[in-house]
């Protein structure tokens, strides 16, 4: 509680926090370190207490997307303001750890469905990101890149130069592909697609065009 009241005195009014699982089995297991569910948990409890709003981020991944829809209905308990459910983006140690990491996104849909219709249900505000529309047809306003700021800053300590300005939005569809077939689609000139890293691993052979 100390903490967080200090941080609120400080001026912050608002969390961005990551919360990949709605129970300590899954929790810890995913962040490697015994209690840190608990005691994550235990932070955002404190920050609604004195009067702060959080944001979540929760990675669509091989271990939690079945669970999806417990971890929404945990956040609403918890007073979450609103909810982001982006893809993993197989790079870095998600690329080293694919095998255990990566679902194949049409696996996801069902669940990330349901998660949708409880956070419509409680009057959640959600998004989606790193998803192409065939996966959320219909919910294509609610996909967050609709919402990322084009350019931003970021500070860069190991840099000459700290702030580097970024362009996010060149930046991000660098990293995204589509298949061929995808030209078949109605949305194909307004889907960013998917991570062209994704499509390495896993192909295309789940996805289909929209007409």
């Amino acid at each position: 509680m100390d903490y967080a009241r200090k941080m609120i005195d400080a001026g912050v009014d608002f969390f961005s926090i990551s919360v990949h699982a709605h129970n300590s089995e899954l929790g810890d297991y995913l962040s490697q370190s015994k209690n840190s569910f608990e005691q994550k948990k235990q932070g955002i409890i404190n920050i609604k207490k004195l009067g702060g709003h959080f944001h979540t981020n929760t990675i669509i991944m091989k271990p939690n997307y079945k669970n999806l829809p417990d971890i929404a209905r945990m956040l609403i308990k918890l007073g979450a303001d609103n909810m982001n459910f982006p893809f993993i983006h197989p790079m870095g140690e998600a690329s080293k750890n694919k095998k255990l990491l990566v679902p194949k996104i049409i696996k996801t849909k069902k669940y990330l469905e349901d998660t949708i219709k409880i956070c419509e249900k409680n009057k959640m505000p959600w998004s989606v990101e790193g998803v192409p529309y065939c996966i959320v047809e219909g919910h294509e306003k609610n996909l967050a890149e609709n919402f990322i700021p084009k350019d931003f800053s970021i500070f860069s300590p190991s840099k000459k130069q700290k702030y580097q300005n970024i362009d996010f939005d060149v930046a991000r569809r660098k990293g995204k592909a589509k298949p061929d077939k995808c030209k078949e689609c109605k949305y194909y000139k307004k889907c960013e697609g998917i991570w062209w890293r994704y499509l390495k691993i896993m192909g295309d052979e789940e996805f289909e065009p929209i007409k």
